[in-house]
């Protein structure tokens, strides 16, 4: 049996051709899921923030057999603590930071690595100063002044973090 599928909602595209032939209606329907899949991951500014796509699946006749749905939305929570400002699905690059380390060599990050913000990135300074304190005792000793020094994407100084302030000694 011939089946048309038509899209509607952010994009409105009807079915203008000779339909597609499947055997039974679920064929079709589940054609039209993945039809939409596809069509999705092509296009996702489609759905996203509020859009919707329909598809429509019609028999030869042009009686409505089957309706799929898809609708890009925020949760409550984002709703209701959303400021103003981009669309929540929009991507926006995130600030690049770099981990200059200073021990018995000073080695600049010549690449850095995209955080979400300063506290991301001395978050991420503490867990990078831990791996590296933890090397150096597994070679028998520990420098408490050795740190790594968190830059912003201007090199300009966030903060530091100390081989001896990132691990707690007890006796």
């Amino acid at each position: 049996m011939l089946y048309h599928f038509h899209l509607s909602g952010t994009v409105d595209q009807p079915d203008d051709g000779e339909g597609h032939d499947f055997l039974t209606r679920a064929a079709a329907c589940r054609e039209a899921v993945r039809s939409t899949g596809e069509y999705l991951r092509d296009n996702p500014q489609t759905a996203l923030n509020g859009g919707t796509l329909r598809v429509e699946v019609t028999d030869s006749a042009g009686h409505p057999v089957f309706a799929f749905v898809a609708r890009g939305q925020s949760t409550a929570w984002q709703r209701q603590n959303r400021e103003p400002g981009p669309d929540l699905c929009t991507e926006t690059p995130m600030p690049l930071y770099y981990m200059n380390i200073y021990n018995d060599d000073v080695t600049m990050d010549p690449e850095g690595v995209e955080l979400a913000d300063d506290e991301a990135a001395m978050a991420r300074a503490l867990i990078e100063v831990r791996a590296l304190a933890a090397d150096t005792v597994r070679r028998g000793h520990l420098v408490g002044h050795h740190r790594i020094e968190v830059t912003d994407a201007e090199r300009k100084p966030i903060g530091s973090v100390r081989f001896d302030e990132a691990v707690t000694i007890s006796a």
